[in-house]
């Protein structure tokens, strides 16, 4: 997935593409990137 999509619309793209962000992150990994 691309950053074009914004943190709202986000969840929801990730649900109906799946091409986005994961739903939930895998065990272990950061919620947040590092900055």
């Amino acid at each position: 997935g691309t950053d074009t999509v914004p943190r709202r619309a986000r969840r929801r793209m990730a649900r109906v593409r799946g091409d986005t962000a994961p739903a939930r992150p895998p065990p272990g990994a950061p919620t947040r990137p590092a900055r």
